[in-house]
């Protein structure tokens, strides 16, 4: 196939979204990241898995049915694409 066919075919085709509604998005619990505590000179620093950065205290949290915890802003915009948890693959709904 030539190219401006492979581009016909895609826009008669259409593009199938993955992802989940952003009001679905909204329903999900949030929660602001607390650091320190008892126990926290001998547990490892918690992450985004999405953007790879440590979570830090007061950062909001959203947090799937599965449990794990993401910044707000990475998952939202995961889910907008995907709707599955990027840790487990579960579904988010």
């Amino acid at each position: 196939m030539e190219y401006e066919e492979l581009v016909e075919l895609s826009e008669s085709v259409g593009v199938e979204n993955r992802g989940i509604s952003a009001s679905l998005i909204a329903e999900l619990p949030t929660s602001r990241y607390k650091s320190g505590g008892f126990f926290s000179k001998c547990k490892k620093k918690e992450k985004c898995v999405v953007c790879q950065m440590d979570f830090h205290s007061g950062e909001q949290l959203i947090t799937l049915p599965c449990l794990h915890r993401y910044h707000s802003k990475c998952i939202t915009d995961w889910l907008l694409l995907k709707k599955n948890c990027p840790i487990c693959q579960n579904e988010v709904v």
